[in-house]
């Protein structure tokens, strides 16, 4: 098999036939499958997805689960269910715009053989639906390293094909918060990221990550406050991971987090039901606390040093 289309599901009932249909459209000269990861969900999305599996049985592969695993856990065994040469991501809520998306991407890949990914351009889509262009990419850059992919990708996951390069997961992977990005990072490590101008995908604005996570709106705090902490830890297991080779270019983010981080401490303590929300959920994750507690005072000794 040339290529696998990684489908995520979980409570994507009303997205995940668009997804899927997106997928399906797709015009290649090699074969390629549909994998979807279906996460025990509580809607009607495995109903969805198992009409889908009868109609096309070549084509839609279905990873059923007894019991919610979440999304690292999901990505992991992804991964290993597929033998292909590459890899597509696609979340549920997500779908792709071009039905040449795939052919492009492979094709740019099989050209760069040193380069492990190829993004391109989308859009995103809020839940007022406004669909806007959306980038992170440098205009005219088609090529990104794995430091530009520690400060940031280029695009989102639904935008990224992957070569196959791993051979497994770190041990520390099946404890991320979150994955995709990571991953992400990890490919960078064995070769460099390519770009595409084209805009062929659409990526949902919603909270499903953040909430999995905790995050309560209604508590006050803004996606970036809470993101920060989780941020943090992900960098410093990152910083260990490499030995430390990247440190400078992840000391500079930590400090970016930490000011962040001090901006929902400012908040929390003018508004004490959310000083009692954030203390909650680092009392319940130690492992947290302390990464926070640190990060702190590392950004601390960092500017005391260069007085």
């Amino acid at each position: 098999m040339k290529l696998s289309v990684m489908l995520k599901a979980y409570n994507h009932e009303a997205f995940i036939a668009q997804a899927l249909e997106s997928a399906l459209a797709q015009r290649t000269t090699f074969p390629f499958e549909i994998i979807v990861g279906e996460d025990h969900s509580s809607d009607g999305t495995l109903d969805i997805v198992e009409r889908y599996a009868r109609l096309y049985p070549r084509r839609v592969r279905l990873l059923r689960r007894s019991a919610r695993i979440g999304m690292v856990r999901n990505t992991m065994d992804l991964y290993a269910a597929s033998e292909a040469e590459y890899l597509a991501w696609l979340d549920g809520d997500d779908y792709w715009t071009s039905p040449d998306k795939l052919q492009k991407q492979v094709d740019w890949l099989d050209r760069h053989p040193g380069h492990t990914m190829c993004f391109h351009e989308a859009e995103q889509l809020d839940a007022e639906g406004r669909l806007e262009r959306w980038s992170l990419a440098v205009p005219g850059r088609e090529e990104y390293g794995i430091e530009d992919i520690l400060v940031r990708p280029p695009g989102f996951t639904c935008t990224c094909v992957y070569r196959r390069v791993l051979r497994r997961f770190p041990e520390w992977f099946p404890g991320l918060p979150f994955c995709d990005w990571p991953l992400q990072v990890l490919h960078a490590a064995e070769g460099p990221a390519g770009w595409l101008p084209d805009v062929m995908a659409v990526y949902r604005v919603r909270d499903a990550a953040a909430r999995a996570l905790g995050y309560d709106p209604a508590a006050g705090i803004t996606r970036a406050e809470f993101w920060a902490p989780w941020h943090a830890q992900v960098y410093e297991i990152l910083n260990r991971h490499f030995d430390y080779r990247y440190d400078q270019v992840i000391r500079t983010e930590l400090a970016r987090v930490s000011r962040e981080g001090q901006a929902l401490r400012r908040l929390a303590a003018e508004r004490s039901v959310t000083t009692r929300w954030i203390w909650s959920r680092l009392r319940r994750r130690p492992r947290l606390a302390r990464v926070v507690v640190a990060m702190a005072g590392r950004v601390v000794g960092a500017l005391q040093g260069k007085r």
